[in-house]
C-alpha cells in the first residue's frame, strides 16, 4: 500500500479588524484564505485558523500597525475529499 493522501483543507475567513498606526484607528473588513493539512473540529482549532488569516493578512498589508480582530466567520472547503 502507498503512502496516505495528504488532505488540505480550505478555509475562507472574513474578519473585522481594528488597526491603529500613527495615533489614528480605522476599522476593515478583511477576508483571507488559510490552507492547512489538518480539518478544524474543535473550538481551539478554529481560532487557530482565525489567527493564522490574521497574521497572513497583518504581514502583507499592514506590518508596522498594531491591530487586533474582533469578530470573523469562517467557511470550510475541503480539497481531495
Amino acid at each position: 500500500m502507498g503512502e496516505p493522501v495528504q488532505r488540505e483543507f480550505v478555509y475562507f475567513v472574513i474578519l473585522d479588524c481594528e488597526r491603529y498606526c500613527q495615533g489614528f484607528g480605522s476599522k476593515h473588513t478583511i477576508s483571507e484564505v488559510v490552507i492547512l493539512r489538518e480539518q478544524v473540529l474543535t473550538p481551539q482549532a478554529l481560532e487557530r485558523v482565525k489567527q493564522v488569516a490574521f497574521d497572513q493578512w497583518k504581514a502583507r498589508e499592514f506590518p508596522e500597525c498594531s491591530m487586533r480582530f474582533m469578530f470573523s466567520w469562517v467557511n470550510l472547503v475541503w480539497l481531495n475529499p
